[in-house]
């Protein structure tokens, strides 16, 4: 048995299971944290934005207590999927964890360092945090 794992082409297989690895926790079905401030406050800029409000969380002209990039992300898919549509919000962010790990891996690949890169890969995608806030 053993024998049949090392004959297996790893270098080929690795990189799809750390792909698949985030959907397997979402298809078991980890439960959505708790919106924090910080994250009420993106959704609030991300739906103030798609309303044609501009970029503001509390309805005042302009303001710029966060900043920019993950706003603009979320109104992207609230603007796609439909306002505080946090199902979609929470596949595309579990699809980013998965290249994201596939990233990691491949940079220590080029490095020469497979091991390494596969359980920097893996503890990735483990770490769901990683995906929700990044």
């Amino acid at each position: 048995m053993i024998s049949r794992l090392r004959a297996l082409p790893w270098s080929r297989i690795l990189p799809w299971l750390i792909v698949i690895t985030p959907f397997f926790f979402f298809l078991i079905g980890i439960p959505f944290q708790e919106i924090a401030s910080d994250a009420s406050n993106y959704v609030s800029y991300a739906t103030h934005i798609v309303n044609g409000q501009g970029y503001t969380y509390d309805a005042t002209p302009f303001n710029n207590l966060r900043e920019p990039g993950y706003p603009l992300f979320l109104s992207l898919i609230f603007a796609l999927f439909g306002l505080e549509n946090y199902w979609a919000v929470y596949i595309i962010q579990t699809i980013l964890l998965g290249l994201i790990g596939l990233m990691v891996y491949k940079l220590f690949q080029r490095r020469g360092e497979l091991t390494i890169g596969a359980i920097a890969g893996f503890l990735v995608v483990l770490i769901p945090s990683y995906g929700l806030y990044t």
